[in-house]
């Protein structure tokens, strides 16, 4: 043991440097159908988990209602670091649990997420059209339902970690909740996303500079002020988003932007929400602030979720997934499968050998059907 502490010891010095140190943690995991790779694994990431927490940690709940029901009620971990190199001191196993101290790298640099390998993969959200509840507002915005939705779906794919699939001629508009979370349901199984996210327009208002037409001998000239009046008009936007569980079908976070612009905000019909021509309008700036505003939101909130995906196919102890390297997958990565509705339940882990743009496939340690796994289980990232 003296001599792999001594061997820390020049990294240890080389990295205080660059704000990080080394902390000694343990994790532990059960051993299941004598699967001892997967349990030195699954205690491995737990010492990890805990050396990022050890590093300092912020505790936060989200609980969710619906009809005085609660329907989610999350607890989201946020670390102070991220875990770099690890070095193996002691595994040992007792009584069916395998057991690991590992000395691990923990940099000062910020991870959103109690797990090491939280940003590794991407989380898919399926974008859908948004409702527009300020239409006698928006007439001078052409297409504006679909066009903030790919507005939308440029920007979610431009960050790491994230991958927008267009749902834009689809759109989340029931009132009951059943049928809504059917909805995000079949939406979620028929384009692979984990997420569905729907949108609103709540306000386009353009406010009059004052009526001119009528005063005086300007009542000849009511046509061309009106068009003046009509171009010269601030205006408020407001929009707002709701992200949806593609599994359950519920509704696990909301969020709302608002801005007012001054000025020439009149963008006329001619002209499609989204275009570069838009962009460049006072309005469609204003629309572009909101949407990147609402893309860091989504970005923070999910980067504290694991990728998760169903199962495609099973033979013997090769498991099909139906997302590949459009979820950041590649060959050699090892993916968790956990029990549908019991995440907690971890059942073997996968390591991934064939990856294509939209399809992997790997393999368990030890036969599916011995483990327990069925195709209704669920693979996910951590």
């Amino acid at each position: 043991m003296k001599k792999k502490l001594i061997a820390l010891l020049p990294p240890l010095l080389f990295c205080g440097s660059a704000s990080a140190l080394f902390l000694t943690s343990e994790g532990n995991a059960p051993i299941r159908h004598n699967d001892t790779s997967t349990a030195r694994y699954l205690a491995t990431l737990d010492a990890m988990n805990q050396a990022s927490l050890e590093n300092g940690a912020q505790v936060t709940s989200d609980t969710i209602m619906n009809n005085l029901e609660v329907r989610s009620d999350t607890v989201r971990i946020r670390t102070q670091g991220k875990v770099g190199q690890v070095h193996m001191l002691q595994e040992w196993q007792d009584n069916g649990i395998y057991y690991v101290r590992i000395s691990a790298e923990v940099s000062d640099n910020p991870l959103n997420c109690g797990s090491p390998t939280a940003l590794v993969h991407n989380k898919r959200i399926g974008v859908t059209q948004f409702i527009n509840q300020a239409s006698s507002e928006s007439s001078d915005l052409r297409d504006v339902e679909q066009g903030l939705a790919r507005m939308l779906i440029q920007q979610l794919n431009q960050t790491p970690a994230l991958h927008a699939i267009n749902l834009s001629e689809y759109a989340i508009n029931s009132d009951d909740f059943n049928d809504r979370q059917e909805q995000v349901r079949q939406l979620a199984k028929q384009s692979g996303a984990q997420f569905i996210l729907s949108g609103t327009l709540a306000q386009s208002t353009r406010e009059s500079i004052g009526d001119l037409a009528e005063s005086g001998l300007m009542k000849g000239f009511s046509s061309l002020i009106g068009m003046v009046q009509e171009k010269a008009q601030n205006r408020h936007l407001e929009i707002q988003t709701t992200l949806y569980d593609g599994e359950s079908g519920e509704a696990i976070d909301n969020s709302s932007e608002g801005i007012s612009l001054m000025g020439e905000t009149y963008v006329g019909r001619n002209t499609r929400v989204g275009s570069h021509a838009f962009l460049s309008t006072e309005t469609g700036a204003g629309f572009h602030k909101l949407i990147s505003a609402q893309v860091r939101d989504l970005a923070e909130h999910l980067s504290c979720q694991p990728m998760t995906t169903t199962i495609r196919s099973i033979q013997g102890n090769v498991i099909t997934l139906p997302v590949g390297r459009n979820a950041g997958i590649h060959s050699g990565d090892r993916l968790i499968i956990v029990e549908q509705g019991n995440p907690l339940n971890i059942l073997g882990t996968l390591q991934m050998t064939q990856v294509s743009g939209t399809q992997s496939a790997g393999m368990t340690d030890i036969d599916a059907k011995t483990l327990g796994i069925n195709i209704t289980d669920l693979v996910r990232s951590w």
